[in-house]
């Protein structure tokens, strides 16, 4: 089958469209209708002609990219990869904490763009419960009027100048 022949139903499938093209792509190059080392449409021909954004189709190649039925390389465009062996998919690391990881094996997939719970909001509300049990309350109080008055005569010296339509006087409050 020619790749301009061929036209996924999006609608048959439930959830967002990227994924219905990623499953849409998935099996037609399982089943054999994409033949491996078929070359895809741009992103912007495809998207025009399922009537979806550029963005839907780029994330749907992405996905396809990351589960290995797409190859894509700059400059050339994507194609559809040849089938690989299964092999099993290693575990990516976890985290008992930020400093200390709870298995060494595996790979820790970075490509994700969500970050993964590794403890790092425990660690931010003991550090920061920390630094609220150190500081002085007086950080929370307002400054004193007797303590910024230099502060404000600055402010209206320097919006005098300026067509702001400032009173040109120190004696605010």
């Amino acid at each position: 089958m020619r790749i301009e022949d061929w036209q996924p139903d999006l609608t048959s499938q439930p959830g967002p469209k990227f994924r219905a093209l990623a499953n849409a792509l998935r099996e037609a190059a399982r089943s054999g209708q994409l033949a491996p080392g078929t070359r895809l449409p741009p992103m912007r021909d495809l998207a025009w002609r399922l009537k979806v954004t550029t963005g839907t189709v780029a994330r749907a190649y992405q996905v396809a990219a990351a589960e290995g039925v797409v190859e894509s390389h700059v400059g050339r465009g994507s194609f559809i990869a040849a089938p690989r062996p299964r092999r099993p998919v290693p575990q990516p690391l976890l985290y008992e904490s930020l400093d200390h990881p709870a298995s060494l094996q595996g790979p820790a997939d970075l490509r994700i763009p969500q970050l993964p719970d590794c403890g790092q909001a425990r660690v931010l509300a003991t550090h920061l419960a920390a630094l609220a049990a150190d500081m002085d309350a007086s950080v929370l109080d307002y400054t004193p009027l007797s303590r910024d008055q230099d502060c404000r005569a600055a402010a209206v010296d320097w919006m005098a100048v300026r067509p702001l339509g400032a009173v040109a006087t120190a004696t605010w409050c």
